[in-house]
This record gives structure tokens, C-alpha cells and sequence, in this order.
């Protein structure tokens, strides 16, 4: 079955819920723990926090999707590169310089950490990250390299046995009582908190192009298993209801979700994800530091954020990709290469 454009737009409207719960997080709560604001914050908005994970599990069922129009590993690890570094090059480099000039307490980084931040592995080479956000970066980029491991050995065809065995073993190492010590650049790397959702996202693919097993059942239920392993009865119960949230989208009972400003919102989640946290921390730093009303400084870091993030996306991600696109298909070398990798036809 093939995926249509309504089944996009409800996907663009959820980022759109997702990016909007991580902005207000940030601007509310964590500048509220960081920094403090001169109001009361309310417990309430620290749930924004948990729009991450909805990005998990979206991301799941998109890999998925770029997989079943990928030809081989190769076109697969090229699309992601296409579709994740040229923006991210472009919002470091913003958010660096911003910093930079204005400031901001315990957030600054050197030149150095700048460059190792431009591959996106530099959490693994031990830098830290020029925007906190970007843990889930090198998260999300461990992912793809699994998926091209698998894609590469011909087993695509074996992802959810493969899924079952990774999250049964994930529990095993995270589970508290065992104490298991591991390296916690070994543990993102192997995704060991955030495999089910991953899998999840990929189940909820298999259900929407009917091409789901029984197995496809038993995975989904496992990670659910995970969720009440890993987080407290309440906030695994929360995640839950996103996964009530795509079994409603799968079934086209969300027309809410293809609301003109989520599906917007969706549209540009990934650069207003990568602009908004650090740049708008500055903006409402300066409107304390000015005496100014700290809520219009939200307000401004908001509609600032959002602006930044319509531009990036209309001059740096369509543009990128189309280029990128175009270049990987047309360009001799790169064809030979892929002759001489064997990626000259699906694995």
C-alpha cells in the first residue's frame, strides 16, 4: 500500500504539536530551572519535555517510509544526510555566533566544540553540545546508522525480530535492580532508552500500509512493556496516549491533526527545533537584563524563533535538498561509486 499526501499532512500537524510542547518547555520551565523567571511557572509545562519523545516515535515511522523508497543503503543514508545536516549547519553557525555576541551563562562553548559540532557525532568524540538540544541529534543519527547496518546486510526484511531482540536486551541493561554500568556514549549509541519508541513509530508504518504481522503485534506490545519499565506508571500511561494519538491517525480519525497552523508548525519543526532553545534563551536574557516584561521577551524569542525557522527552511532545507537530490541522481561519480560500494540495486 502506498502512503498518501493526507497521511503526511496528519504526520507534519503531530510535529507540529510536538515542536510547539519542546518551545514551550523551554521558554517556561527549563529557562525557569536555568535561570529563574520572575513569575510563577506552573509543574504543568514540564510535560512540553515529552514532545521528544512523540519526535521518536514520528521519526520511527518516517525511516520507515524513506526505507520503502529507498533503493538501497546507500540512497537511504544520502537522503538523511540531505535532510539533516544542511539546516543544522546553518542554525549552529546562527546560534554559535548569537551566543557568542550576547552571552549567555553556562551555555558558551569554544571554536573548537563549534567545529566537532558541525559532523554531529561530537557527543561521541566527548564535546559538548553548542545547543542542548542536539542530544537527540546524536541520537536520532545512531539510529540511521543502524538501520544503514541493516539495510547494508540484506536484513531489512528481519527489522522487527531484530527490534524484539534490541528492546528485550535494552531492558536488561537499563533495568535498575541489575546496576549494570555502562558508558553513557555506549548507551545513546545503542539507543538503550528510546529503542521503543523508534519501534513503535516503525510498527505504527507496518499498520498504515498493511503490511504488518503477528509478530508486528508482539513488538508493539513489548514496547509498551518497556515504557512501565523505564518511566514511572504515570508518564509511561502519557505515552501511551501518543500512541492512542497514531492509532487514531492510522485509522484517519485525526482530521484535526491536518489543521492549517499545526501542519505549518510540522513543516518547519525541524528548524524551529534546532534555532529556538539556545537564541531564545538570549532574547528573554536581555529583556530581564533591560527591565523589560519578561513575557513580551517569550513572546518576542517565539515569533523571532518561528521567523528563523520559516527562512531556514525556504532558503536552506527545500533548496538543499532539491540540490542534493538532484546531484546524488545525476552526477556520473557518484554512480560509479555506487556501482563499486554494490549499491547499484535494492539490498
Amino acid at each position: 500500500m502506498e502512503m498518501n499526501d493526507r497521511r503526511l499532512t496528519e504526520l507534519d500537524g503531530l510535529r507540529g504539536i510536538a515542536a510547539l510542547a519542546v518551545v514551550i518547555f523551554h521558554y517556561l520551565y527549563h529557562y525557569n530551572s536555568i535561570y529563574g523567571h520572575s513569575f510563577e511557572v506552573s509543574e504543568i509545562f514540564r510535560f512540553g519535555y515529552y514532545g521528544v519523545h512523540l519526535f521518536f516515535i514520528v521519526s520511527g515511522f518516517v525511516i520507515y517510509w524513506t526505507i520503502s523508497r529507498s533503493n538501497n543503503a546507500l540512497d537511504f543514508l544520502w537522503s538523511r544526510f540531505s535532510r539533516l545536516y544542511p539546516p543544522f549547519w546553518v542554525a549552529i553557525t546562527l546560534t554559535f555566533l548569537i551566543v557568542f555576541i550576547f552571552s549567555l551563562p553556562g551555555r558558551e562553548v569554544n571554536f573548537m566544540t563549534y567545529l566537532s559540532n558541525i559532523t554531529m557525532i561530537h557527543e561521541y568524540l566527548g564535546y559538548e553540545h553548542v545547543d542542548g538540544v542536539y542530544w537527540t541529534l546524536t541520537l536520532e543519527l545512531a539510529f540511521y546508522f543502524w538501520i544503514f547496518v541493516i539495510l547494508s546486510i540484506g536484513q531489512i526484511r528481519n527489522i522487527e525480530k531484530i527490534l524484539l531482540f534490541w528492546i528485550c536486551m535494552s531492558s536488561v541493561i537499563t533495568f535498575h535492580k541489575f546496576n549494570i554500568m555502562i558508558d553513557p556514549r555506549l548507551k545513546k549509541f545503542l539507543i538503550l532508552d528510546y529503542i521503543e519508541l523508534f519501534t513503535a513509530g516503525i510498527c505504527f508504518y507496518k499498520y498504515k500500509t498493511k503490511s504488518y504481522s503477528f509478530i508486528t503485534h508482539i513488538l508493539l506490545f513489548t514496547t509498551v512493556v518497556a515504557l512501565y519499565t523505564s518511566y514511572s506508571t504515570k508518564i509511561a500511561t502519557a505515552l501511551c496516549g501518543l500512541y492512542f494519538i497514531f492509532w487514531l491517525i492510522i485509522n484517519n480519525k485525526a482530521k484535526l491533526l491536518s489543521n492549517g497552523l499545526l501542519v505549518y508548525l510540522g513543516t518547519i519543526s525541524y528548524s524551529l527545533y534546532l534555532i529556538h532553545q539556545n537564541i531564545g534563551y538570549v532574547i528573554i536574557r536581555q529583556f530581564y537584563l533591560n527591565d523589560l516584561n519578561p513575557l513580551f521577551g517569550i513572546f518576542t524569542a517565539v515569533v523571532i524563533s518561528l521567523i528563523a525557522s520559516h527562512l531556514i527552511m525556504n532558503y536552506v532545507e527545500r533548496p538543499s535538498l532539491k540540490y542534493l537530490k538532484s546531484f546524488y541522481q545525476n552526477n556520473a561519480r557518484v554512480q560509479k561509486l555506487k556501482n563499486k560500494l554494490g549499491f547499484s540495486s535494492a539490498n
